[in-house]
């Protein structure tokens, strides 16, 4: 089991996705306008950027969850740009937003929407409850992963082809379904008899193509409903994308959001604990040995 030690509370309750860049730690959360910076010593917030989301989110649960943007997966690109994605789990939940460097800062661009509805559609030929909850750059790859709800939920690697996809957000086009490379399903198993679903990821050496991986057991079917959480898992996989190591996270944590160390050997987490009255914890775990 990994131990966790606990940073910080954020300012956000449903924190879903998470990147390092120098000094800070970079949160999004799945249901607000904003992304937010932290110190990544104190974590202190830094700064919050926002996303340019016309009008403002109720506060009412059953509402917020309807019309909320869903943005599970952050991702620091080749070039220093953070590329936030819609999980695609409902209609108004097929956006990204890319925000070019310098990050945290007054002077930081205004995010620009990427739109994902070409490539997510297609996506629900193959995966009928898409829900995408983590990417990260491994290799030639920007690596989505799909994650399964339920028994019958079907984790899976998604891989892009990540020289289209650059080359697609500089040019402002949409994602499109020809950047799909290789799907791989992925075994996860259970944790005290429930499914494993994919939750976040995080790229490990440069040009590596294995990424680091969190998953959770949360006792639900439904890609759109929340369940019980029985605890998360700290993994890594493969270049096929297939499980190579994966060790229990401390606690009964719903752990969304993870970034590695760039030497491999610590690692920052986030989890949601899906009540809006609460902030989200920062953990740290390490010192790692990770294969």
């Amino acid at each position: 089991m990994i131990p966790l030690r606990l940073i910080a509370e954020l300012d956000v309750s449903a924190a879903s996705g998470l990147v390092r860049d120098g000094r800070h730690l970079f949160v999004i959360a799945d249901d607000e306008h904003f992304l937010d910076a932290y110190h990544l010593a104190t974590g202190r917030r830094a700064a919050r950027i926002s996303l340019g989301i016309p009008g403002d989110l109720p506060s009412e649960h059953h509402s917020r969850k309807r019309l909320k943007p869903d943005l599970e997966s952050l991702t620091m690109l080749p070039g220093g740009q953070l590329l936030a994605l819609g999980s695609g789990s409902a209609d108004n939940r097929c956006t990204g937003f890319l925000l070019e460097p310098p990050l945290a800062s007054p002077s930081s661009s205004k995010p620009r929407a990427v739109e994902l509805r070409p490539l997510y559609q297609s996506l629900r030929e193959r995966f009928p409850e898409l829900n995408l909850e983590g990417g990260a750059v491994g290799g030639p790859w920007l690596r989505l992963l799909q994650r399964g709800n339920g028994a019958a939920g079907a984790n899976a690697v998604i891989d892009l082809d990540l020289a289209g996809v650059l080359a697609a957000l500089r040019a402002g086009r949409a994602l499109t379904p020809d950047l799909v490379q290789q799907v791989h399903p992925v075994a996860l198993g259970e944790l005290d008899g429930v499914p494993l679903g994919f939750t976040d990821a995080s790229p490990l050496d440069p040009g590596e193509p294995r990424i680091a991986f969190v998953a959770a057991a949360e006792d639900t079917d439904d890609p759109y409903e929340d369940g019980a959480c029985a605890g998360s898992v700290l993994g890594v996989l493969d270049a096929r994308g297939q499980v190579e190591w994966s060790d229990r996270l401390e606690g009964r944590h719903k752990v969304e959001g993870l970034v590695i160390s760039p030497a491999n050997e610590r690692a920052w987490l986030v989890a949601d604990p899906d009540d809006r009255a609460r902030r989200a914890p920062l953990f740290q775990a390490g010192p790692l040995l990770l294969p």
